[in-house]
């Protein structure tokens, strides 16, 4: 079970990362390495596979080796190196920014189905609408409501859990009837009629696949 939860967990890259962080991030990755190897502090063997697993990742493409970082930093000796806190802050900040961590769950396994959100919450007419919506996908499936932050926020929350779709009401919702579902495993977005929402997820749960084939 462990083994098919640590497949499921993935940390990808959401926002495309600044070139300028990039360059910062490969700069002091380096310069730790650097000074690593320069360390009379650490017993060759810790030494030596600092320096080999950080030479793994600095010659990967930096979006890609950002998330093993923390990794490397949990090797033995690794935080006796004083770069090593600038290094996990920088790192840290980009990921929060630039990165989610997903949970890539088949829906059986979900503990929770549907998350519906209101795109602003202060919109009594919209959050009335988000309720009403989430009140009647509740009846089929674990359904939650939840309005505690901004959309790409409330979104990453939910991938975390392995939460397969995400139901968002807006002001096009008032007009149209319709609101946004999207898809955990592709972050693909599609507008769907709120009289059409049961049945299209009674499609998207009558199988065993992964949400990513929706």
């Amino acid at each position: 079970m462990l083994v098919f939860l640590c497949e499921a967990f993935a940390i990808e890259l959401v926002d495309e990362l600044p070139e300028a962080d990039a360059k910062r991030a490969g700069e002091q990755l380096a310069a730790y390495l650097k000074s690593v190897e320069k360390s009379e502090n650490l017993d060759d063997g810790d030494k030596k596979a600092i320096v080999d697993y950080g030479r793994q990742l600095a010659a990967m493409e930096i979006g890609k080796a950002l998330p093993q970082v923390s990794a490397l930093l949990e090797l033995k000796g690794a935080t006796r190196i004083e770069l090593s806190k600038k290094l996990k802050g920088l790192v840290d900040k980009l990921i929060e920014t630039n990165y989610r961590t997903v949970l890539k769950l088949d829906w059986r396994l979900s503990p929770i189905k549907v998350a519906v959100f209101p795109l602003k919450k202060n919109e009594d007419n919209i959050v009335t609408l988000a309720r009403k919506v989430r009140a009647s996908l509740a009846a089929h499936w674990r359904t939650v409501y939840d309005d505690t932050g901004a959309i790409g926020k409330l979104y990453r929350r939910q991938d975390e859990i392995g939460t397969p779709y995400c139901v968002t009401v807006d002001f096009e919702s008032l007009k149209e009837n319709t609101v946004t579902v999207r898809h955990r495993d592709t972050m693909a977005q599609e507008r769907v009629a709120i009289h059409d929402l049961v049945p299209f997820f009674s499609r998207k749960f009558s199988h065993p696949a992964h949400c990513r084939e929706a």
